[in-house]
């Protein structure tokens, strides 16, 4: 084992700019 794994499973709103945010904090997130 090595590294970290990243799951989730959720439905943002991909329309509103909440939605996108939440994507864009997620991919930084696991590609930090």
């Amino acid at each position: 084992q090595k590294g970290n794994i990243y799951g989730c499973q959720f439905h943002p709103e991909k329309s509103g700019k909440d939605g996108l945010q939440v994507l864009k904090n997620f991919e930084k997130i696991c590609k930090s």
